[in-house]
């Protein structure tokens, strides 16, 4: 008998899942093997002794606390995950990365102390279980760089203290609707994925701070985010857009947006709404001037427009609380003198890679500026040479030429 056990035991540490038995369609070795018994292991160390991992730098890695209890478990580069791997009932955080997982086993349920689930780079990935909505006290799910992976558990609900879901680079299709009785969520990343829109009821989630939707291409509305009334930051990088949707300018708690790699050349003058707006990101787009309306924004700070078709930056000047602005990778030709009007708050001004042939003095005398980069522009040896000469006196600003 003890034999039998034995073998029965080894067979059960070498099987991640249990398929059906052709021969009889009413049995399964689910029924036979029901799941592993963890009642086997006395401590978390003879866990770890059978467990078949590579131990090594740049593979699997685990973490003990004083008690001996493994807290933290990096599963790497690995072919098969046994189902012992779930009777670490201590486990704090659980890492899977690049491995030969094609879903997460019912198992994981035992592990109620989980606190974080990573699961980084796994091609095969197509399933989480619906037992994962055991898992209450989880805090964090990361989910990145599964392709195959297209929809998430309608139980995910169930895991009420989740603070962060993050589900990026894979192929989701929709966002379960009852993602939006997750009360305590803040943030919610799902940049790269196949999504066209989301729930409406998702703008019941009034402790979420960050919305990203990067590299979504097909999204139809934007309605449904201007339900989230406490947000503080947006991305929306590479989601196709032609223009700032109004639904987000009447987000007035906005401080930061990220909008780069769209199709955006103007903004509508509803933006003035947007009174807390500081960080705004607009690199990559069509925009060939400042836009006018941006100097109604009154507590901007940071602005990007790199990466468009700049040649006019003539409005510079009425950005009243800008202190970092970043032109770098457009087609700017001259910075206008009123430039100076920023004396009291600019610190970094990035000018490379334009077509500027010389400076306004102006520059060399603005008491706050740090940083100023003129790399990769169209100076004579002149014009270099006077430039130099303005900031010969200034040694506050660092030029780089």
């Amino acid at each position: 008998m003890h034999v039998l056990r034995f073998i029965l035991f080894t067979f059960a540490l070498l099987v991640d899942r249990i398929e059906t038995i052709n021969f009889n369609p009413q049995l399964r070795y689910g029924e036979c093997l029901a799941t592993v018994d963890c009642s086997w292991f006395k401590s978390d160390l003879d866990v770890i002794n059978l467990l078949p991992f590579n131990w090594s730098p740049g593979y699997s890695q685990y973490t003990l606390d004083s008690e001996d209890h493994v807290i933290t478990l990096s599963i790497v580069r690995e072919k098969i995950i046994p189902l012992i791997t779930y009777c670490l009932e201590n486990l704090n955080s659980l890492y899977v990365n690049s491995s030969s997982i094609d879903r997460l086993p019912r198992e994981i349920g035992f592990l109620s102390n989980l606190d974080s689930i990573n699961l980084h780079n796994n091609e095969n990935l197509t399933q989480v279980t619906d037992e994962i909505g055991k898992l209450s006290a989880v805090r964090r799910l990361h989910i990145s760089n599964s392709k195959k992976l297209m929809h998430l558990p309608a139980d995910i609900n169930k895991l009420s203290n989740l603070r962060e879901l993050s589900v990026t680079s894979c192929s989701l299709e929709d966002v379960p609707s009852s993602v939006g009785n997750l009360q305590n969520l803040e943030s919610l990343d799902f940049s790269g994925n196949r999504l066209a829109g989301l729930p409406n009821n998702l703008g019941s989630l009034n402790s979420v701070r960050s919305l990203k939707l990067n590299f979504n291409p097909i999204i139809s509305s934007l309605q449904e985010i201007a339900a989230f009334g406490n947000l503080r930051s947006l991305y929306l990088v590479g989601c196709g857009l032609k223009e700032i949707p109004l639904a987000i300018t009447n987000m007035t708690m906005l401080e930061i947006i990220d909008i780069g790699a769209n199709e955006l050349s103007s903004v509508h003058n509803n933006i003035r709404k947007m009174t807390n707006l500081r960080w705004l990101y607009m690199g990559g787009n069509r925009f060939t001037s400042i836009p006018t309306e941006l100097a109604l924004l009154e507590n901007l700070t940071i602005l990007y427009m790199d990466g468009n078709n700049l040649n006019d930056i003539n409005a510079v000047g009425s950005l009243k609380q800008i202190r970092y602005l970043y032109f770098y990778r457009n087609q700017i030709t001259s910075v206008p003198s009123d430039i100076g009007n920023l004396n009291k708050t600019l610190e970094s001004l990035f000018l490379n890679n334009n077509k500027l042939t010389n400076l306004p003095n102006a520059l060399a005398q603005m008491s706050q500026l740090k940083t100023l980069n003129i790399n990769d522009n169209e100076f004579s040896s002149t014009s270099l040479t006077l430039i130099k000469n303005m900031f010969v006196n200034n040694n506050w600003t660092t030029v780089s030429y």
